[in-house]
């Protein structure tokens, strides 16, 4: 086996940075500016090295395919590039954005929570072959040996958006959640030069009739039960609440912890709330207020 270090100057010759990772963690604290040394890989504890993203190795991107549906389609919708993975399954591409720029963005399925594929760039590391996966004890591997795709950051951008959409068109075939598709239309607006970006910030004010109508919608969604796919429960109601009807995190908290968490079994813990909330606050690729903002007939939804 090729010791870590050896393999850290073999990528640093192609213009890629490492750092040592224990897991999928970084070793050094200051992993993002640091220069790890020799003796840092080496060291007893370290398990693997992470590919810096971004800047720092060249515009370094990594497509990371997070669900069995984007393995499948990603020659589809993907330019041919270098390929890792591991047990001989492409998870992840990589290539190199033009110009400097290499964001992050993660799409996500709005239904579940669940992330479909990330564009991983600036801010970044992702486990790199020569490493041991934490759970399995596989080794990640190389899957091709294709030259990296280089291509200006937007063009990688609608190539992974694109993959995502097929991928909620597949899951939701039949009968798609109002905030599905709401979401893929949002995205190939994006496509076709509208709006991009995060929209706007959720409001720091409640309004007493919005706050009235998602207390009602709240009281009528299911509890999360547990082994009865309770996770995705509390994500469904937290998106509601902070993006769907545009509450503040705070107001969605206590709206979750008096109207929805009694009902659930067992109740979720105060930090368990407020993590979600906050994570669905966060989920940028679903529109602001899609509960909000449907019109209503005759009396509040």
């Amino acid at each position: 086996m090729i010791a870590l270090s050896s393999l850290v100057a073999r990528y640093a010759a192609v213009g890629i940075v490492c750092t040592p990772l224990v897991g999928k963690r970084p070793t050094l604290t200051d992993w993002p500016t640091a220069d790890a040394s020799a003796d840092d890989f080496d060291a007893p504890s370290v398990t693997g090295l992470g590919f810096i993203l971004g800047a720092r190795s060249a515009g370094l991107v990594d497509i990371d395919l997070d669900c069995d549906e984007a393995v499948r389609v990603r020659s589809t919708y993907l330019p041919p590039s270098r390929t890792f993975g591991r047990g001989g399954v492409t998870r992840h591409e990589l290539a190199r954005t033009l110009e400097g720029e290499a964001r992050t963005r993660r799409f996500r399925d709005p239904h579940t929570g669940s992330t479909i594929v990330e564009l991983r760039g600036d801010g970044a590391q992702t486990m790199a072959p020569g490493s041991v996966h934490p759970v399995t004890g596989e080794r990640i591997e190389w899957t091709s040996s294709t030259p990296l795709y280089a291509a200006p950051y937007d063009e990688l951008l609608v190539s992974v958006r694109e993959l995502a959409v097929a991928v909620l068109l597949e899951r939701y075939a039949v009968d798609a959640p109002r905030i599905v598709t709401d979401t893929i239309a949002r995205w190939r607006e994006e496509r076709e030069g509208g709006p991009v970006g995060d929209g706007p910030a959720l409001p720091y004010s409640v309004d007493v009739g919005i706050a009235d109508r998602a207390e009602k919608y709240l009281s009528r969604m299911e509890p999360a039960i547990s082994g009865s796919g309770g996770q995705a429960a509390i994500w469904r109601a937290s998106l509601a609440m902070t993006r769907g009807f545009g509450l503040p995190v705070d107001a969605a908290i206590e709206l979750l912890a008096r109207v929805w968490n009694p009902t659930c079994k067992p109740a979720w813990s105060a930090a368990e709330l407020r993590r979600t909330a906050i994570n669905a606050a966060d989920a940028t690729d679903v529109p602001i207020g899609f509960l909000r903002d449907v019109p209503r007939r005759g009396r509040a939804a």
